[in-house]
């Protein structure tokens, strides 16, 4: 009406503007489509992008060396001889770093928090409490049924000896459960510990890292010298204590924060990444060498020091796995290798807490199998994969329960 000719450009810019709002919108259709049908992003892609892949791979290094703990295995250089005695106690000594390897985890995911203590008694404390109760009631329950219906002998299963032996860890089977005990009061801790941990810098890892080897490092070895000197042993006051760096609850979930939040592992140089190596390693072998020579003296091993420097050899363990993931072999933090991380990772709390119902189940015909043909140490190692397979599968299948998942 106004005379004037229509914008012909105008009209086709604003045609091809609604156009590519449709193909946009059609793309995004199509794309959540795409996701939900779960065939280009599934659960476990997305978990990576929320996950820090190097902590995953962490935790299944940590639940193989849990497992073989608990096996015949990891005892075997109390009696093995010569050269294979001395690998088997190399072996056990890298066994021990695996629960401060899961406490350094836990400290570098909860410790950047800032929770109070109402929502950790309701969100952490309360569900590991009943996770423990529940498990130990059901292998208790698992242990009275062999018993009773396998092998038809009489078995005390009663709710009294539950309650007054079950959370002391005295029912069988139950030892493997200390953990759990030790990680509800790190939990209930864990406010303090936030609060600590946000203002943690170099000089604090050096003290408590110091106090711990004094304690726990220099007081035995000088107990394992002093009588080869015709000394009496060394004894502290009881009242001389460290809390924060003797008690692994405390100590590791603190140092753990600071290494991954503190510790750059791609500016570390080579002779910096083979030191740490060194030193780890070397706290192994000193381990080994003061439980040779107290066997020598003694005529009997014993794992007396089997601690005495799995602080070094976790702290060296955690910066070499994040270095290589991060640096030297960087295909383990994405692609395939990252999604089984982070399929896996998840699910060895459910593994932790199946492995003794697997022993129960199955540990006599397996061992009566395979003990003859892999000997002690091989039939030790195949029931760690196998324990990780069935484990794996049912707490998988079990996160797939609502309400579970929570748990698990």
């Amino acid at each position: 009406r106004s005379g004037r000719k229509p914008d012909r450009r105008a009209a086709k810019s604003s045609f091809a503007h609604t156009k590519g709002d449709f193909f946009i919108g059609f793309a995004n259709a199509c794309a959540m489509r795409y996701n939900i049908a779960g065939i280009h992003r599934n659960e476990t892609e997305f978990a990576m992008a929320a996950r820090k892949v190097h902590l995953e791979w962490m935790r299944i290094i940590a639940i193989v060396l849990v497992i073989f703990n608990h096996l015949p295995g990891y005892q075997l250089f109390l009696s093995a001889q010569g050269a294979e005695q001395r690998v088997c106690m190399f072996i056990s000594m890298l066994t021990r770093i695996n629960v401060p390897l899961f406490l350094m985890i836990s400290g570098a995911v909860l410790l950047g928090r800032s929770e109070d203590f109402a929502t950790v008694f309701k969100k952490r404390v309360l569900r590991m409490a009943l996770v423990l109760a529940l498990f130990i009631l059901g292998l208790y329950a698992l242990h009275a049924a062999y018993y009773i219906l396998y092998k038809g002998e009489a078995y005390d299963f009663s709710l009294k000896k539950y309650i007054y032996e079950g959370f002391l860890l005295h029912l069988d089977g139950t030892i493997s459960y200390w953990f759990l005990i030790a990680y509800i009061s790190y939990l209930c801790m864990l406010p303090f510990l936030q609060r600590i941990a946000h203002g943690m810098g170099r000089q604090d890892f050096i003290v408590l890292t110091a106090l711990r080897a004094l304690i726990c490092t220099l007081v035995p070895m000088l107990n394992l010298l002093l009588p080869a000197l015709g000394q009496p042993k060394l004894y502290l006051s009881e009242h001389l204590t460290f809390p924060l760096a003797v008690l692994d609850a405390f100590y590791y979930p603190l140092v753990g924060y600071w290494l991954e939040n503190a510790v750059d592992v791609r500016r570390l140089r080579r002779p910096q990444v083979l030191g740490i190596g060194a030193a780890g390693a070397a706290g192994l072998i000193a381990a080994c060498l003061c439980t040779a020579w107290q066997g020598a003296s003694k005529s009997a091993y014993t794992q007396d020091f089997v601690k005495l420097f799995d602080y070094a050899a976790a702290l060296a363990a955690f910066i070499l796995i994040k270095r290589l993931v991060l640096v030297t072999l960087p295909a383990l933090g994405r692609g395939k290798a990252a999604r089984f991380a982070c399929f896996l990772g998840p699910l060895t709390f459910g593994i932790y807490l199946l492995d003794p119902y697997w022993k129960v189940l199955l540990w006599g015909p397996y061992s009566r199998l395979v003990s003859a043909p892999l000997g002690v140490m091989g039939s030790s190692l195949l029931w760690c994969l196998i324990s990780i397979l069935l484990g794996g599968c049912a707490a998988w299948a079990l996160r797939k329960v609502p309400g579970i998942r929570r748990l698990l």
